[in-house]
């Protein structure tokens, strides 16, 4: 087996931020401003959190049953879109320059949760009240970190993070299941090539390893944490920062060549409104729509496309060298 570099990401706790503990809001931004990953501690919290971790199994069990589904119905659920719908193996590239990716995932949008919308795929009109539970649990969760980023900063009524992330208002924020199917000796695809997200916060949900994130020292692995969250930002709220926090370049890739073992992960997406407006990493004004648009059509790019476009990792990096980083490894 591989050695298990892992890297050394702060942990914070998600009840002493909703009390915005000073202490724990300073350690918030030094995460935010450093490696730009870190855990959330969701135990211990007497309203939603005790429930986001049951409905994190629940959604758990019903993730592995879904995939377990054929093909021929899964399909169904493909939306032909990069953003939405189902998406089979092989969609991206790969963890290596020779592979394309081993992910197989149904990314739904909160607002078609929010509003019952009648083209939900099945899973989620069966299990409507989990997955509307949950993307309510992980937008308060996600919207109570920018709250506390806004206060750190200092940040006034029309400038603060969240309020960027109005509830109701159009936004590409999503809610996703996914798996890396286990393969064989001769299997073809490779965990997920290096990226970073495009939105606010991302809001990791799995139980096993794969997940490596870049820092100064190279690439170091996450090592999953019982009843803890990885909370990553991304692009856009690096850029409503001002380009003060950290959007940190990731990828998954197995120990061994291949996936030993199925790996499930929920994930969300919290994602400004489609009408926000930033500068983005060139320092030119965009929307996060037109940001969105240039992530996705990157992404489903190969690899020799990707290595000519620095959206792929929103400039934060060069040839598997971090660009801009005040991390230390």
């Amino acid at each position: 087996m591989a050695e298990r570099k892992t890297a050394p990401l702060l942990i914070l706790d998600f009840a002493r931020l909703r009390r915005q503990d000073p202490s724990e809001v300073s350690r918030l931004v030094e995460a935010c401003e450093t490696h730009g990953f870190f855990y959330l501690d969701l135990h211990g919290v007497e309203t939603e959190s005790q429930t986001m971790l049951a409905d994190w199994q629940r959604l758990l069990r019903t993730t592995e049953d879904y995939f377990d589904q054929t093909e021929e119905i899964k399909i169904r659920d493909d939306r032909h879109s990069g953003t939405y719908g189902f998406k089979r193996m092989g969609a991206c590239s790969g963890a290596t320059e020779d592979q394309v990716d081993a992910l197989e995932s149904l990314k739904i949008a909160r607002g078609e949760i929010l509003e019952k919308d009648p083209n939900l795929p099945v899973v989620a009109q069966e299990n409507l009240d989990l997955f509307h539970r949950f993307s309510h649990e992980s937008h308060i969760v996600g919207t109570t970190i920018l709250a506390n980023l806004s206060n750190a900063l200092g940040l006034q009524p029309g400038a603060r993070f969240e309020e960027f992330h109005r509830e109701r208002e159009p936004s590409k924020t999503l809610l996703g299941l996914l798996r890396y199917p286990k393969q064989d000796a001769d299997a073809k695809g490779l965990g997920l090539h290096k990226h970073t997200d495009m939105g606010s916060l991302t809001l990791l949900f799995s139980e096993q390893w794969g997940l490596q994130v870049l820092l100064a020292g190279g690439w170091h692995y996450v090592e999953p944490r019982p009843g803890h969250a990885v909370v990553n930002v991304g692009d856009m709220l690096r850029f409503l920062s001002g380009q003060r926090f950290h959007s940190c370049v990731h990828r998954v890739m197995p120990f061994t060549q291949r996936h030993e073992e199925h790996r499930y992960s929920i994930i969300f997406f919290l994602r400004p409104e489609d009408n926000a407006r930033f500068r983005d990493r060139e320092n030119k004004l965009v929307t996060a729509q037109e940001w969105h648009d240039r992530k996705i059509t990157v992404y489903a790019q190969t690899q020799a496309e990707q290595s000519l476009n620095a959206d792929l990792t929103g400039g934060m990096e060069s040839n598997g060298v971090l660009v801009r980083s005040t991390a230390t490894a």
